[in-house]
This record gives structure tokens, sequence and C-alpha cells, in this order.
């Protein structure tokens, strides 16, 4: 079916009826060889099927993006290297993407710039790049000097100006320029244009719950990052979207279940270091000084750029309450000046 349809992936489904319920059946299929990447069973009274209808189409769009990513990542892996186009070299940069380490945000450059090298207007490369320098920033691979800065907006700018209409570029360039240029005009505009986009993107609505907290709007960070984990349960990205919702839970003063999805974003991903800042400032608040201050000495050990002076540098809040919060409670966390 795949090679008369022209497709590498088939959706197929099946809808069954018993008494006052419905049944719909879906399952996602690689057409080379027939293998199952995902399925599932979805199962309503026959009196909500326009509601299930929603649930369906929702819940198909949000699990398939995932699934999809890491089947052509596999797919990608084993292409002989001498033959990998652009695409083909941004989905190898993808899997050091997702696990995040200093080493494996290098590796996925080196794939994304030989990329542009072989498209130079190809903007989801020059997207990808942007988030690398962003995740650099964050897990103290490299210092926060001006230049830095600059250069991964302009990157992130060139992306949203190569491709406007793709939500990926979009959320990409939102994230970065709202962190490294404080441009919470743009970051807001480019965000909901995202999400409006595609509104199953739990990438694009993890950034825009980011975004949200960076300019005090809570309440929606934690919608945005409910919604990502709704639409993509077993993401490799979920330990993003637990520190994203803990954070947001911190600055509405909800200690301890701030604490509980910060943690388990640590049990997810062990060096995410923002989860670290966020966990020591919800131990703080909580009076758990002697905890704060251990998980600051477990911060320090995989990211020995952590400091008082580079936190200051690299607080997204536009707001002066949250960034007191944050910075003074990391102080007292034992953050080194």
């Amino acid at each position: 079916m795949s090679r008369d349809l022209g497709v590498r992936y088939v959706l197929e489904g099946s809808v069954r009826r018993s008494s006052e319920r419905i049944r719909i059946s879906v399952q996602l299929i690689e057409g080379a060889n027939g293998n199952h990447i995902w399925a599932e069973t979805m199962e309503e009274p026959l009196t909500q099927i326009f509601e299930l209808q929603d649930s369906v189409a929702q819940g198909v769009a949000g699990a398939i993006e995932p699934k999809v990513r890491w089947a052509e990542i596999e797919r990608a892996r084993q292409k002989p290297t001498s033959n990998l186009d652009a695409y083909d070299l941004y989905l190898r940069s993808l899997p050091h993407i997702f696990a995040g380490t200093a080493q494996d945000i290098a590796t996925a450059l080196s794939f994304l710039q030989r990329a542009v090298v072989h498209d130079p207007v190809y903007a989801v490369a020059h997207a990808a790049i942007a988030s690398c320098r962003l995740r650099q920033l964050l897990i103290g691979a490299v210092q926060p000097t001006s230049v830095f800065l600059s250069e991964a907006s302009s990157l992130a700018r060139r992306a949203v100006e190569l491709d406007p209409a793709d939500p990926d570029v979009l959320s990409v360039g939102a994230i970065v320029v709202t962190f490294m240029e404080k441009d919470y005009v743009a970051g807001a505009e480019w965000i909901d244009a995202s999400t409006r986009l595609n509104p199953n993107s739990s990438i694009s609505w993890s950034r825009s719950g980011f975004i949200h907290c960076w300019m005090s709007n809570f309440e929606t960070g934690v919608a945005s990052f409910v919604r990502a984990m709704r639409l993509s349960p077993s993401d490799p990205m979920t330990y993003i979207f637990q520190s994203g919702l803990g954070m947001a839970h911190m600055f509405q003063h909800n200690w301890p279940v701030a604490i509980n999805w910060l943690r388990r974003s640590i049990s997810n991903n062990r060096y995410f270091a923002p989860t670290y800042r966020f966990l020591a400032v919800s131990l703080v608040q909580s009076g758990k000084i002697d905890e704060a201050r251990e998980i600051v000495r477990e911060l320090v050990q995989f990211d020995p750029l952590s400091s008082m002076t580079r936190a200051q540098l690299i607080t997204a809040f536009r707001d002066e309450a949250p960034r007191r919060l944050y910075l003074e409670s990391l102080r007292q966390a034992g953050l080194p000046e």
C-alpha cells in the first residue's frame, strides 16, 4: 500500500460499535518493512461520538510526531554517511540534541553545520543550530558573552526569515530571541503562531510554557506544559516538560508540587542544569536549606560554570519579583558567586 500511495508511513484504523459504545483502533506502520511504530485503542459512549472524534484526531497527531521523528532518526542512522543530504544530516543531529550533554550538542552542531553547507537556505537546520546554542548556554557549556548571545539570536531570526510559516522554526526562533535578547514581543508572537499552525506539537507547547513563565504568565505556562505532556506522554523531551512544569508551579508558590515535578525531571535526565536550579529555589522556599545546598553541589559537579554572576546574565524573567525570588534563593542555596 505504501508503494502505491508513494508514502513511507501508513496510518490504519478501524471502527467497531457494540451496543451503546464505539471503539476506534489506530496503528502507524512503516511501509518499507511492515514494522508497527505505534498503536492505540480509544473507546467512548456512542453519545460522545464527536468528542471521541476530536480525541482521536488530537491523540493521533500528538503521538505520531515523536514516533515518526524517532523512526526517521533510525532510518538516517542506517544510511551511509557519504550519501547523506542536508535532511539526513539534520536527522542525525536529533538523537544528540535529545541526549543534551555538552558533547552530544557539539556532535549535533557538527552535523547541522554540514547540513547548511549542503543547503544554505535550510531554515530548520538554521533553527536547530540556534536551539543547540541555547542548550549550550543552559547547561554551562559556554559563557554568555555578548557576541555569543547576538550570534545565536541572529541564527534564530535568519531561520524565521527563511521560513516564517514553519511552526518548528517559529517555536525555536521564539524561545531563542526571548531568552537571548529578552525580545518578549517577537517571542510571544512567534510562539503563538507556532501553536496555531501546529496545535499538536508537544515541543512547541513546551516552549510556549517557558516563554509565558518568563513573562510571568504562570497559569498559562502550567497549562502549556500539561498540554505538551498530554500530547506526547512518552516524548524523549519529557524531562524538559517536567522541568518547566516544576518551574511554573514554583513561581505560583506550590512548593511541594514543584519539587515533585523537578525530581521527576532529574530522574529522566540527570544533566539538564536548569532543573537543578529550579529545584534548589523550591527547596529554599520550603525551608529545606541543606537539601538545596546538596542540589547545588550536584549541579556544580557537572556544570562547573554555574555561579551567581552567570545566573544573573542568563535569567530570562521579565519582571523583578520572580527574578529576585530566583536569584536570592540560589544565593541562599550556596551557588558560588
